[in-house]
């Protein structure tokens, strides 16, 4: 038995869950009524607690947009992206990731195609500010093409060693599994999971 809750992003159902140490959904997102006329949950590959846990931040890579979702509301309190297009214009973002929220309320998220890293305030557009290394872009630019041909993770080594991360290419969505050595350092499936322990 698990010793706590558990957040679920379950990208092929479209949805988010919170299961509890017996197996039972204790919460899920979006229920009918939940999202406002034009909204979507699409694809969801990760989700996190906000520091208060009040709020889900919950980030469509695939959909192009980073959404906070308020638990007690069921809610979307605050989007950034335009969901369904791609870019690197206004509000527009390439395969965001892994978004977090800080303490101080601030949302840090890579947005992997576009070579930066977001700091974004809730409930603040446009993002304020981009941290991106400089000239390390390597691969074409939206305007360019939008086949990605860089892989951060076959790109970079270890700082310290000579083995270089690399994907395996057989892990399905959502799972990011990084293969070390020629060896897969862990299983995936088509959810995300995280496990919370009590305070």
């Amino acid at each position: 038995m698990l010793p706590g809750p558990l957040l679920i992003a379950d990208l092929s159902n479209h949805r988010l869950i919170v299961v509890s140490p017996q197996g039972r959904t204790r919460w899920q997102f979006p229920q009918l009524g939940d999202l406002a006329p034009g909204r979507t949950l699409l694809i969801p590959d990760d989700a996190f607690f906000t520091p208060d846990g009040k709020c889900i931040i919950a980030t469509e890579e695939d959909n192009f947009v980073v959404s906070v979702i308020s638990i007690a509301r069921h809610k979307i309190i605050f989007r950034c992206g335009t969901p369904g297009q791609s870019g690197m214009g206004p509000n527009q973002l390439w395969s965001p990731d892994d978004a977090v929220m800080l303490p101080d309320g601030y949302t840090l998220s890579p947005d992997i195609k576009n070579c930066r890293i977001l700091h974004v305030k809730t409930g603040t557009l446009p993002p304020v500010r981009h941290l991106r290394p400089l000239d390390q872009c390597l691969h074409p630019r939206p305007a360019q093409s939008a086949i990605l041909q860089f892989d951060p993770a076959t790109a970079m080594a270890y700082s310290a060693g000579s083995l270089p991360l690399a994907y395996s290419g057989a892990t399905s969505a959502g799972s990011d599994i990084p293969v070390v050595g020629g060896k897969t350092t862990g299983g995936g499936n088509s959810s995300r999971a995280i496990l919370l322990r009590p305070r």
